[in-house]
């Protein structure tokens, strides 16, 4: 299954910048802050629709048959 750098890494940034933040935010000694918290469990949530979606094949016809005209 062909895949797209450019869906992969709008997958792979937002996740590795969430869980960057959630470090940040637990190891730096201070209060976690719910607001922040919620922001990178959705910014994660997001990497990961990125990280899935479908790269190929996006017409609504199956394979063999041509797409039809809308």
């Amino acid at each position: 299954m062909p895949t797209s750098w450019k869906t992969t890494a709008a997958g792979i940034l937002p996740i590795v910048g969430g869980f960057y933040d959630l470090a940040n935010m637990f190891l730096g000694g201070g209060a976690p802050d719910g607001n922040k918290l919620m922001m990178d469990i959705s910014i994660i949530s997001a990497g990961l629709i990125g990280l899935f979606a479908k790269d190929h094949n996006v017409s609504n016809a199956p394979a063999p048959v041509p797409a039809k005209t809308v």
